[in-house]
């Protein structure tokens, strides 16, 4: 359990030295691509939803996209970009009405990999949730039994 502890404790670590990193990096206005709701199977009940909310920007004349809102679990890993190409899923997502085409973003990008962006330079509630229960089992394991 203290071998857990570490890693979520470290990844969440991780997640916080990038975020401040990021908020050093110069900005760009950029703009929403076409965000979309994807329709994926999955092995719990079949099936997921997913909104992809990518965006796009131009940096000394080059054009990237770019779907990083902040620092920690993504909704799309990069192993399944692949399937973006794929169907979009029926209905709509509250967030995608929220989020119009072409709506302008501040966009900070690494000046050394201007590929590399995100829109807000803090931490995902999920790399937090995921750095607390590494507390929670880290404490557990040392001061929680005999």
């Amino acid at each position: 359990m203290l071998l857990a502890a570490t890693v979520a404790i470290s990844y969440a670590l991780l997640q916080v030295a990038r975020s401040a990193r990021a908020a050093r990096w110069p900005s760009v206005e950029g703009e929403l691509a076409r965000a979309r709701v994807l329709h994926r199977a999955s092995a719990s009940d079949g099936s997921d939803d997913y909104a992809y909310v990518p965006y796009r920007y131009t940096v000394h004349g080059h054009p990237y996209r770019g779907d990083r809102w902040h620092f920690g679990p993504q909704v799309l890993p990069t192993s399944s970009r692949a399937e973006l190409d794929a169907e979009p899923a029926e209905g709509g997502d509250e967030l995608l009405l929220r989020m119009p085409f072409g709506a302008p973003l501040r966009i900070r990008y690494n000046p050394r990999d201007p590929a590399e962006s995100v829109v807000s330079p803090t931490p995902s509630a999920g790399a937090l949730l995921i750095g607390a229960a590494g507390i929670v089992f880290a404490y557990a394991a040392l001061f929680g039994g005999p």
